[in-house]
């Protein structure tokens, strides 16, 4: 079992942050977000348009992806351009994935009609992943410093887009480079000169270089400051609140992180083994970005006579391994680079667990051991180590 005791003290130096980051980034948000939410769009868009206050203005079609060029990611659009309204109602959408239910809000904005242009609709958003790199400035502990910043945005820009041509989506989605800086056009002209630049230019239809580098690092980091960070806080507080209302029965005080190195990558935790069901996960919402978080629970049956016979865990599949093997399904990594990158990662979240002194335990899966085998002999080793923990100890 990997790093078993969770996570040696912070020795305190400063980390250096390396690893293809803007490459991670991109294909952690197409994989594990466009993807997901364009098939269908267009047609949950056609339902909410009766709602909208203006049904004579236009709606443009494509998803509109916006990318500050500080980086900074404000929860409403209209923080950037008080012209723009954002619909009360988002479009919303749920989709299931290694035990995980994820809830998308779609917003639709409207641009009420200012600078000499017509009111507009249209759907999407500030890419959320780059207030990771925003905050990797401000971080004391990362070296990450603001020309490196800019050129993982554009790292992130330029990836992103030929992820998009590669899975021929460019009439679905447009990328606008917002520039932020005081004094430039408003955002609402900013995406229609982008829209207008786009239909008015021939692309040539150049393959996308395939790349694989450093990726598992930056996809460790992205995982680490998208996610882990996030939610790991408020955490205990959500399980104490959770289990003394809902569900009486023991649990493990740390949380697992399962690196599966099994192809396909598993669906979920109760199709690979029976002897686990999850329950109702753990919700939260991050004021930062009003970005709703959950965190699976499962509960697992106890594979020996002994007390209790079943036992809760958080336990969660670690999911930029998945988009790792999206990538591979399109050709932008080779099944060899798949598994070095599947390692890369798994080796990186080992040091940023150990510097952060995270409470966390790594768990390698591969299949030949049943995940509940597995859990139950990290819940006998855990409870050898801490006999009776309570909530208040998970110091996440």
């Amino acid at each position: 079992m990997a790093d078993s005791d969770g996570a040696a003290r912070n020795s305190g130096r400063r980390v250096r942050l390396v690893g293809d980051l803007g490459y991670a980034m991109a294909a952690v948000h197409f994989f594990g977000f466009l993807e997901i939410i364009l098939p269908g769009l267009e047609e949950r868009i056609n339902k909410k348009r009766p709602e909208l206050e203006d049904v004579s203005a236009p709606f443009i079609k494509k998803f509109i992806c916006i990318i500050p060029k500080s980086c900074r990611c404000p929860c409403k659009l209209n923080e950037k351009d008080g012209s723009i309204r954002t619909f009360p109602k988002a479009i919303e959408y749920s989709h299931h994935v290694a035990d995980k239910r994820r809830d998308y809000a779609t917003d639709i904005h409207k641009f009420n009609g200012k600078q000499g242009l017509a009111p507009f609709y249209f759907s999407g958003g500030f890419c959320a992943s780059l207030k990771t790199l925003h905050d990797l400035t401000v971080d004391q502990s990362i070296q990450l410093s603001e020309e490196d910043c800019i050129a993982h945005r554009d790292d992130f820009t330029n990836s992103l887009r030929n992820i998009i041509r590669l899975r021929d989506l460019g009439d679905r989605v447009e990328i606008v480079e917002y520039n932020d800086d005081v004094g430039k056009p408003p955002l609402s002209v900013q995406i229609i000169e982008a829209i207008n630049k786009t239909s008015t230019t021939t692309e040539e239809n150049i393959p996308a270089p395939r790349r694989c580098g450093d990726l598992g690092q930056g996809m460790a980091w992205n995982y680490y400051y998208g996610y882990l960070r996030i939610m790991l806080p408020t955490l205990a507080e959500r399980i104490k609140e959770s289990l003394s209302s809902n569900y009486p029965v023991p649990w493990l005080n740390k949380f697992i992180c399962i690196i599966a190195k099994k192809k396909p990558f598993p669906e979920s935790f109760t199709k690979e083994d029976t002897n686990i069901n999850p329950v109702h996960p753990l919700e939260y919402v991050y004021p930062e970005s009003l970005r709703p978080y959950s965190t699976s629970m499962q509960i697992v049956c106890r594979d020996t006579a002994s007390q209790p016979t079943h036992f809760m865990c958080l336990a969660e599949l670690c999911t930029p391994i998945r988009t790792l093997h999206e990538m591979a399904k399109s050709k932008l990594l080779t099944e060899e680079e798949l598994w070095a990158q599947i390692n890369l990662l798994e080796d990186t979240l080992k040091e940023i667990i150990q510097t952060e002194n995270l409470n966390i335990i790594l768990q390698t899966y591969n299949g030949s051991i049943k995940l509940s085998t597995i859990l139950n002999r990290i819940w006998d080793e855990e409870q050898q180590n801490q006999p009776d923990p309570e909530p208040e100890n998970l110091q996440m």
